[in-house]
């Protein structure tokens, strides 16, 4: 009763009474006697646990995993039987792609268990009294050297493998854009997996497989397998196709003479893109195409049907009149509309123009000049405005004015010719080949005819001073000349400058030299009536030949 001192009011409260200290009095032998059994639970419990954990002083403690093999309550011993029965008749199964599978025996590569005192450290370090906190939480330990194997046996039975063989593999191959196919434009192929594996990766998959006595390897789920770098849902490739369907998807509809349409079947031959999406149009073979036009629509320099005023159609060559192409500008446009990828019609980039479609290009309104007849003929908008004899360049020195289809480069008043040895004034200046034009020729009383052969110009077409005027105040600047020679409309006649008919004194002896009575006759009075429509056409006779040829020529010593 002493332990209750402390607790004197108690007592005796209790002890008042026979019922108040019989109930005091049971109470504490209850209180004691709960005491007492739970006291001698916990030492049977403690005696238990100590109990179970002896147990495991020579065996693993439960929830030990070794090697994925359940441990718990085996001896060292046991464990290596386990995996030494493991190791008897083991194979490796390599599970491949469509479902193929090889196998490794481990006899073939010399397999065998080992023990390095790993198990016995394992035991040792073990405290038995961990049981129930490692059966609560289990714990796996991986020994790797507990198994051995001829490694050179080993990369041997890999390289004997089906899906080492290079005949039998395939590599991995990239999606990529397909070829560019008429009216369906690219497409993406999508990758090819193959099936090559990466032998570095199989090799030490393989050697991890054998040093745990795995069953089976599956190499595409271990990414064994080499793998393309672009599928067919990469966005750069997405990109690109997508640029090129663009330029390729477009019509460029461009009016030359005639129109022609360029689209997909000949742009793609043109264009690449790059990894962004940046397209690249080709110059040389833009270029190329660009050419092409300009050879099939260019007319200048090429002959021209044309319809003379004698009723006779004739071809036309030479000259600087026609179709130009700007082939620099032509080439820039396109690139820009293939660039933008937007359908188009458009207008061709132009160096110079025809004039419509009438006479091949020449139009309705030109100056005919026909140098075999030494007459010229203006047409205004289909009508004859003007025409009249003129003189053109001195065959005999050779400076014959060229055929060909000119324009007329300018106009200009009071304009001075100058050449190698002469200065020589004009009131109508209209150049139409370079230093070659019409102009008035003051010094000249006769035109037509054949002047032109041994007394011509330069090269200009001399034209009496009234009507080189009445040219002069007509025509505009970019006119068409045409410049020809028709056989069949030479003629002897001459016009004075006024417009008429020209009569010479050669002419009225001509009849004297045709009836001499002597042979000798005719040799003396010949160059007289055969030379004299070409000689005594000038104002001050001689002399006039001379500066015919001084004065005659055009601007800037060229004519």
């Amino acid at each position: 009763m002493a332990g209750f001192k402390e607790f004197p009011s108690h007592g005796r409260s209790r002890a008042r009474g026979a019922k108040g200290g019989l109930r005091g009095g049971s109470g504490r032998k209850i209180a004691i006697g709960a005491g007492v059994v739970l006291i001698a639970v916990a030492l049977c419990g403690g005696v238990a646990f100590a109990s179970t954990a002896q147990k495991y002083k020579n065996v693993f403690l439960p929830g030990t995993i070794i090697n994925g093999m359940d441990a718990s309550g085996k001896t060292v011993e046991e464990i290596k039987q386990a995996i030494a029965a493991n190791a008897d008749g083991y194979s490796l199964k390599i599970l491949e792609k469509d479902g193929e599978s090889e196998t490794i025996p481990g006899s073939d590569i010399s397999l065998k268990t080992t023990f390095d005192g790993s198990l016995e450290k394992m035991m040792e370090e073990q405290n038995p009294y961990d049981w129930l906190k490692r059966k609560n939480n289990p714990q796996s330990f991986t020994i790797g050297t507990m198994i051995e194997f001829d490694q050179g046996k080993l990369s041997g039975e890999i390289d004997g493998l089906r899906l080492t063989d290079r005949d039998l593999v395939t590599k991995p191959a990239n999606a990529y854009i397909s070829e560019y196919q008429s009216g369906k434009g690219y497409e993406i192929i999508p990758e090819n997996e193959g099936n090559e594996v990466d032998e570095d990766k199989l090799l030490a998959a393989v050697n991890t497989a054998v040093e745990n006595l795995q069953g089976e390897l599956d190499l595409e789920k271990e990414g064994i397998y080499k793998k393309p770098s672009v599928t067919k849902d990469d966005p750069a490739l997405k990109t690109q196709l997508a640029a090129l369907n663009k330029a390729v998807g477009i019509t460029i509809t461009t009016n030359y003479t005639s129109q022609e349409v360029l689209d997909g079947d000949t742009i793609h031959k043109w264009i690449n893109v790059d990894d962004s999406g940046n397209l690249t149009v080709y110059a040389d073979q833009l270029n190329a195409y660009v050419k092409s036009m300009a050879d099939k629509y260019n007319t200048v320099g090429k002959s021209k049907k044309f319809k003379t005023s004698y009723g006779t159609t004739i071809s036309v060559g030479g000259g600087s009149f026609g179709w130009k192409l700007d082939q620099s500008k032509e080439a820039a446009d396109l690139q820009a509309a293939i660039i933008k990828g937007e359908s188009v019609t458009r207008d061709a980039e132009w160096a110079q123009k025809a004039d419509g479609a009438a006479n091949d290009g020449i139009g309705n309104t030109y100056v005919e000049v026909n140098l075999t007849g030494q007459h010229l003929y203006y047409y205004k908008n289909g009508s004859l405005v003007l025409e009249s004899d003129f003189v053109s360049g001195n065959v005999s020195k050779g400076n014959g004015t060229p055929d060909g289809v000119y324009r007329v480069a300018y106009k200009q008043r009071n304009a001075t010719l100058k050449g190698e040895n002469y200065s020589t004034p004009v009131s109508f200046w209209m150049p139409f080949n370079n230093g070659i034009g019409f102009h008035d020729a003051t010094w000249r009383s006769q035109f037509g005819g054949t002047i032109y052969k041994t007394s011509g110009s330069h090269g200009c077409i001399n034209m009496p001073y009234e009507k080189a005027k009445a040219l002069f105040g007509s025509i505009d600047a970019g006119c068409p000349v045409i410049c020809y020679g028709a056989p069949g409309t030479e003629t002897t006649k001459k016009s004075n400058a006024d417009g008429t008919a020209a009569t010479t004194k050669a002419a009225t002896k001509a009849p004297e030299t045709k009836a001499p009575e002597t042979t000798k006759a005719p040799e003396t009075k010949a160059p007289e009536t055969t030379k004299a429509p070409e000689t005594a056409a000038p104002v001050a006779g001689p002399a006039d030949d001379t500066g015919n040829a001084a004065n005659g020529p055009a601007a800037e010593g060229t004519n």
